[in-house]
């Protein structure tokens, strides 16, 4: 009877495990359900551009004002513009120069957490956002949009005092400083002001002669990658630039607006001492040496100076013993070209210079008589 009461009492035990393991179950499953109900209600609010779902319909209005491209949220130090108020607390950050931030590695500071986490990408080396495009990659979602523009080819930025269009509204800051003409820039060597930071880098390694951009066909030196672009045209020969009167054409867009000038008679550098005018700012520097005395161009072998290198070369001639310019008809060669030029009247027959023949004539009177004006003194 005993054995009876106690085998019951353990079934009723067992049951009662049963049961209370089988609503944590089902408990467990009621909450799983509810938790994935309550996401899915969170997210009932669905942008119907971007298909980006929201819990509120607030929130929602404030994602729209991205696509919109509105910005409500104003600053009261700068004035400048956000479509978010989460956005617009970031930036105000930069005005309290609160940098609370600090990166471990370079210790720089940021005014936000997200911005550090970004920063954090230039010595990982990480560039998670990829174009989709040509699959450059960028360590942020805001230079890979920036990048698109390029392909797209939209120019949002517009220069008030042009009308030039352009990519970058850094590129607009930069470019309206030639409107302003300033220089923000200065070299610490010669004191030269330049427009923008990447002309700066430019211009520095004028002063440590660095030329790291090397010509494979003859190895000259260059300082930018642009002037070995330039000067890979003289190999090739190619004159891609053409004036548009007398069809020559020119390697370079800076040599074809030097030489438009011939044509237009310009002359707008002008020497302050004797006003004589230049339609390169070279020919007048090398002008001005006639007024300076200056003869910074000196031979090799006899030391003798000269104010051009062009006069220098053909000096040059003498000791080379060369005569370059040649005389079609009689294959006569010159050290100069002038002198060819005057050796070429012998075949044409013209005579430059006339001589004068007095009206009164003296056959006994000796030479001495004569003045220049051909009248005897007699």
């Amino acid at each position: 009877m005993r054995q009876e009461e106690e085998m019951t009492s353990t079934n009723a035990m067992h049951d009662h495990m049963e049961s209370s393991l089988s609503n944590e179950i089902v408990s467990d499953k009621i909450k799983k359900s509810t938790c994935t109900d309550n996401h899915q209600l969170n997210k009932l609010f669905t942008c119907q551009i971007c298909q980006k779902g929201f819990s509120s319909s607030k929130i929602l209005q404030n994602h729209e004002l991205i696509h919109a491209g509105e910005k409500t949220n104003k600053c009261q130090i700068c004035q400048k513009g956000f479509s978010r108020s989460s956005d617009l607390k970031k930036h105000q950050q930069t005005h309290t120069d609160e940098k609370t931030n600090k990166c471990q590695i370079c210790q720089k500071g940021f005014s936000s957490s997200s911005y550090l986490k970004q920063h954090k990408l230039i010595h990982t080396g990480e560039q998670p956002f990829k174009c989709q495009i040509c699959h450059k990659g960028f360590s942020s979602s805001s230079y890979l949009k920036q990048h698109q523009l390029i392909h797209t080819g939209e120019q949002p930025f517009k220069c008030d005092t042009c009308g030039k269009g352009l990519s970058y509204f850094s590129s607009l800051k930069q470019h309206q400083l030639v409107h302003t003409g300033e220089k923000p820039f200065k070299c610490d060597t010669c004191g030269k002001g330049l427009s923008n930071f990447s002309s700066m880098k430019k211009h520095l390694l004028v002063h440590t002669s660095e030329k790291l951009f090397k010509c494979q066909i003859c190895q000259k030196g260059f300082t930018h990658s642009d002037y070995l672009k330039k000067h890979q045209l003289v190999h090739t020969g190619e004159k891609t630039f053409k004036c548009q009167i007398c069809p020559k054409g020119f390697s370079y867009t800076s040599s074809l607006k030097q030489h438009q000038l011939v044509h237009t008679g310009e002359k707008t550098f002008k020497c302050q001492i004797c006003q004589k005018g230049f339609s390169y700012a070279s020919s007048l520097k090398q002008h001005q040496l006639v007024h300076t005395g200056e003869k910074p161009f000196k031979c090799q072998i006899c030391q003798k100076g000269f104010s051009y290198a062009s006069s220098l070369k053909q000096h040059q001639l003498l000791h080379t013993g060369e005569k370059p310019f040649i005389c079609q008809i009689c294959q006569k060669g010159f050290s100069r070209f002038h002198h060819l030029k005057q050796h070429q009247l012998v075949h044409t027959g013209e005579k430059t210079f006339k001589s004068v023949v007095p009206k009164r004539f003296c056959p006994i009177a000796p030479l001495s008589c004569f003045l220049v004006f051909g009248r005897p003194t007699g």
